[in-house]
């Protein structure tokens, strides 16, 4: 039947999972807690903890023949360990679902201090080949602090309300 019911808990020692920019958030001694469930009903991970220096990641996800859902946050301790240039605390609090019908959901939420940035793609039927629908919100006080990130010279605030579709392929967006 394949069902199983696992609940681990364990030390880290540079952990990496082969993305540098990811791994340079988990170097060093951290903790792992991870409690999954797969039977008759579906696959659960009611628990996924990472906790380290750099970074500390929670996550919970459900996938069943009716539906999927999940949710992560993951707090970051200092930018600057995956991008030259920046620096400071930040935040992703994302969400996901996908329906029996196969319609696709998602929320993205990054904030570091009062800049924030807000995505949500949905997708009617993640089967077709229609476009992502796809909205940003940005919110961002002073550009300049992620100019020398990006080479270049920024200076003032932002903010950006867009919509549009995305191609399935990422190719486009209109």
């Amino acid at each position: 039947s394949g069902a199983f019911d696992i609940d681990a808990n364990g030390r880290t020692q540079d952990l990496a999972i082969g993305i540098k920019e990811l791994d340079n958030l988990t170097t060093g001694q951290g903790t792992l807690a991870l409690k999954a469930v797969r039977d008759e009903n579906g696959t659960r991970l009611p628990r996924l903890e990472v906790r380290s220096e750099g970074a500390n990641l929670d996550a919970t996800a459900e996938i069943t023949s009716e539906a999927s859902s999940g949710d992560l946050t993951l707090t970051i301790a200092d930018l600057g360990r995956i991008r030259d240039g920046l620096s400071g605390a930040a935040t992703l609090v994302a969400s996901g679902s996908q329906s029996i019908e196969k319609a696709v959901q998602v929320r993205a939420e990054i904030t570091r201090g009062a800049d924030t940035v807000v995505v949500t793609p949905s997708h009617p039927d993640i089967s077709g080949e229609m476009p992502f629908d796809v909205a940003l919100t940005a919110a961002i006080t002073q550009v300049a602090d992620y100019a020398s990130a990006f080479g270049q010279k920024l200076s003032g605030g932002l903010t950006l309300d867009a919509t549009g579709n995305v191609a399935k392929d990422t190719s486009t967006f209109d």
